[in-house]
């Protein structure tokens, strides 16, 4: 994860598909990184379900809040 997010811009976000019922990157990497994973999307219909989730960087979130609120 740090590589990938090296390479990607300040407002870059990582997109990862998974069959698994949780995000794979464990919470304990992505707060050790600043990173936060938020399900975005869910397909029961294919077999094994699939899921996608969108990590992004903690920072990212709190300076769109920031220019939300001004």
């Amino acid at each position: 994860m740090t590589g990938t997010f090296g390479y990607l811009r300040d407002d870059g976000a990582f997109y990862q598909f998974t069959y698994g019922p949780r995000c794979p990157v464990p919470s304990a990497i992505l707060g050790r990184l600043g990173l936060r994973a938020t399900r975005i999307g869910t397909t029961v219909r294919n077999m094994p379900p699939s899921s996608v989730y969108k990590i992004e960087r903690l920072q990212r979130i709190g300076d769109a809040l920031n220019r939300q609120s001004t």
